[in-house]
Order: C-alpha cells, then sequence, then structure tokens
C-alpha cells in the first residue's frame, strides 16, 4: 500500500547527479515549483506513509564510525535514540552507547571538567562549531542524550574514569552565562532537573557567582531574534517549548495564568505556530525562511531541512487538537513525498534526521509509539552497508564490542543541586 502512496509524490526531479548510495552528505537536488493537492488518506494510510519513510531512514540509510563522525552520527541518534545503530566495521552497535562507553568516535570531544560541583567533577562537551564533525551548538550532545531516556546517573565513560550524565548538567549548569545559545542547554536541563527548579524556581551559581534559574534562561532564549538564531530559531523554540510544557505539569498553571519568562516563552511560541501556518507554500512545504516570510526553494534537501525543522517545533508544541488540522497533515505528506523521491541521493546528515525526528514525533503524537525493526539491523552484514559517503571521517575503526542493554525505558533521576 505504501508505493500507491509514494507514487503520488508531487514533484518532478531534475537533479544534476544521481548518487548510487543512500547515507547523508552535503548535495543538491532540484524540482520545480508544482501546486500541492494533499490526497485523501484515512488516518491508517497516512500512518503507514509515515512509518515507511521510517523504516527506510532507518535500515536504508546507515552510518559507519570510519567515514562519519558524531555531527552525523549523533543528529541520527536524534529520532531514534538508543536504538540507533551506527557500523562498527561491519558489525552494527547501538550509536550512544558506544560512546558513553569511552569508545572512541571522531567529533566526540569531551574534557575534565570543573572539580566540586556539589561533591563531583563536571565533564564537559567541548564545542566545535561549524566543524561538521564535532558538537556545533553548546551542550548539543546532551539535549540528544537526555531525549533518549538515558537517567541522570548513566556512566559515562572518558579516559578510564567513570563520570555520570549528571556530571555533564552540573557542568552545563555551572556554565551558562548572560548571552549564551542555551537552546540545547535547557533540552537537557528540562529532562533531567529536579521539580524543585519548575515549582520552587530554585536557582543555582554559575562560573562568575551569579544566580541563574530555569526562567531566567528561559526569558533569555524568549528575547532572542528567531531570524538571527540557528536553524532559523527552530532550537529556541524547541526548548522552550519542552521546558514550558514541563513548567506546565509540576505547577499545573495554564497559559493565562503564566507570568514573566514563562510568558515569555508561551507568546513567542505562539507567534511561530501562526507564521508558519501563514507562510506555507502552495505545495504545503513550510517556508524555507522559517517564520520570517514565505519562501520556496528548488533544493529538495533545503526543504526537507527546514519544512523538517519547523515540523519539529509544530510536532512537540500544537495541542492535540491543532495537530491534527488539515495544514499540517499536508505538511507532512509532503515532507514524506520529499523523502521518498530522494531515497537515492546523498542528503545533509543534520537536515534529515531533525526532518525525521519531526516525523517521529508527529507519528508518535497520533498514533503511538513506532515499532523499531532493530532485527534488521543487527542482521545486515556489511556488504549491505550504503552509507559511504560522508561530512566528516573518522581514522580507523574501533574495536567491536557487545551491543549494550538498551536504556530507552529507564526513568531519568533528576538532580537537585
Amino acid at each position: 500500500m505504501t508505493a500507491v502512496y509514494r507514487a503520488l509524490a508531487f514533484l518532478t526531479i531534475v537533479v544534476a547527479l544521481l548518487a548510487s548510495v543512500s547515507g547523508c552528505t552535503e548535495g543538491t537536488a532540484t524540482a520545480e515549483r508544482t501546486e500541492f493537492t494533499a490526497p485523501e488518506m484515512s488516518d491508517e494510510q497516512l500512518r503507514e506513509l509515515i512509518d515507511d519513510v521510517l523504516h527506510f531512514t532507518y535500515t536504508g540509510r546507515r552510518l559507519n564510525l570510519t567515514q562519519h563522525a558524531a555531527w552525523q552520527i549523533l543528529h541520527g541518534a536524534l529520532p531514534y535514540g538508543t536504538k540507533y545503530y551506527v557500523y562498527n566495521g561491519d558489525q552494527p552497535v547501538p550509536a550512544i552507547d558506544w560512546v558513553l562507553e569511552g569508545n572512541p568516535m571522531n567529533g566526540w570531544t569531551v574534557r575534565h571538567g570543573t572539580e566540586d560541583l556539589d561533591g563531583r567533577r563536571g565533564l564537559k562537551m567541548v564545542l566545535e562549531s561549524g566543524s561538521k564533525t564535532g558538537q556545533g551548538h553548546e551542550d548539543q550532545w546532551l539535549a540528544v542524550i537526555s531525549q533518549s531516556g538515558y537517567p541522570s546517573d548513566h556512566p559515562v565513560i572518558f579516559q578510564g574514569v567513570e563520570y555520570q550524565i549528571g556530571d555533564i548538567v552540573r557542568q552545563a549548569m555551572y556554565d551558562v552565562f548572560q548571552g549564551k545559545e542555551c537552546s540545547w542547554t535547557i533540552i537537557g536541563l528540562t529532562n533531567y532537573l529536579g521539580p524543585e527548579y519548575f515549582t520552587e524556581n530554585k536557582s543555582w551559581e554559575n562560573f562568575e557567582g551569579q544566580q541563574w534559574n530555569l526562567e531566567r534562561m528561559i526569558a533569555m532564549e524568549a528575547g532572542e531574534d528567531l531570524h538571527r538564531s540557528a536553524c532559523g530559531g527552530t532550537h529556541r523554540l524547541i526548548g522552550m517549548i519542552m521546558a514550558l510544557k514541563r513548567y506546565q505539569r509540576e505547577t499545573g498553571k495554564s497559559d493565562a495564568e503564566l507570568t514573566g519568562g514563562w510568558r515569555a516563552a508561551r507568546e513567542k511560541i505562539e507567534r511561530a505556530f501562526v507564521a508558519a501556518k501563514e507562510f506555507q507554500n502552495p505545495d504545503a512545504c513550510f517556508s524555507t525562511n522559517y517564520f520570517v516570510g514565505p519562501a520556496m526553494s528548488s533544493d529538495l534537501g533545503e526543504r526537507i531541512n527546514k519544512s523538517g525543522h519547523t515540523l519539529e517545533v509544530l510536532a512537540l508544541g500544537l495541542d492535540d487538537e491543532r495537530i491534527e488540522e488539515h495544514w499540517v497533515t499536508h505538511a507532512v505528506i509532503n515532507l514524506c513525498n520529499l523523502f521518498n523521491v530522494t531515497r537515492e541521493l546523498q542528503l545533509e546528515c543534520g537536515g534529515l534526521y531533525h526532518a525525521t525526528h519531526g516525523l517521529m514525533e508527529y507519528r508518535e503524537r497520533r498514533f503511538g509509539p513506532w515499532d523499531y525493526p532493530v532485527d534488521e539491523i543487527v542482521g545486515l552484514d556489511a556488504a549491505q552497508n550504503t552509507a559511504t559517503e560522508a561530512d566528516g571521517a573518522s581514522a580507523e575503526p574501533a574495536e567491536i564490542p557487545a551491543p549494550a542493554t538498551d536504556s530507552s525505558a529507564a526513568a531519568r533521576a533528576p538532580i537537585s543541586r
């Protein structure tokens, strides 16, 4: 059945070069702008269309430790979490477990952090902005790990020393400063801090001796210009959405009862929702100018990237009624069609996996948890690994460990300072 809906793809592809493999890298595919009329689909048909995309991206676009780096691999882990596998030689290994257990991955750059943070030493994820191998934004890796279900006391091995994820969290709190890009920091703190940081506005001291709390961070993010922010401000919005959801869950406050930084965040988020709908293109793709104005690109990869980032925001932030509205459904169908007509093309990993994450969040909001085909990955051999190009490459494959136990169901242990 899904082949029928793939055949409904509305784009005429004009490409300069068709790649012979399906990993992810920099590349361009173009198409003429056309009007889009969404096919009538039942909920079951829509779910099947999304599941087909999630399945192909999970099993058909595979990365490896030789040719790909942390920047690509941890983007891949964003939608698939602890069940995301990467190839070490001809052996698939769980990507996040691999690095947390102390195994090498190009671009996974950490250092011993500040001593005596609540009696423990911090662990610092090093910023390597623009490298396309390492962490591109402060606390980006923490945000990915925190969305994968690991508890704060989960071990992290570095240079033979056993740390915990909580040590990364404490270091991130200590490193906050006015003007810092805190989008990913907020995601990590939202997932790991105890309820008192939301109900009592509990504060902590940063490296400058200043008192910080979550509301101060939220207010700082809400005051930033989305247009001047990474990926059109989508990451700022996602951090604010996640934090605001938890704040309202912990406090029981309605939108009307919000004040201060929390109210500023709600207003910023709502304006973005309105702009996403207002500037949506006639083909249902979201604007390639994000929330600033209407725009369309002939580059299919750019459409996947930017429409996918916007879908992430909507899938995480819209309420249960609005997420089922036709304009959102049509955008999801559009994005699935873009995935399907670019299956034979190399796509840039950041945009590819953020769009996949948007589809995953939408799918799970609408239809419940996705059934991961892990057995199909573990049973594949090296000859079937199609990811042969990369944005960044590591040196030699590392030794092969036994796959680690899946920790996605573990409850996060809250951190109190």
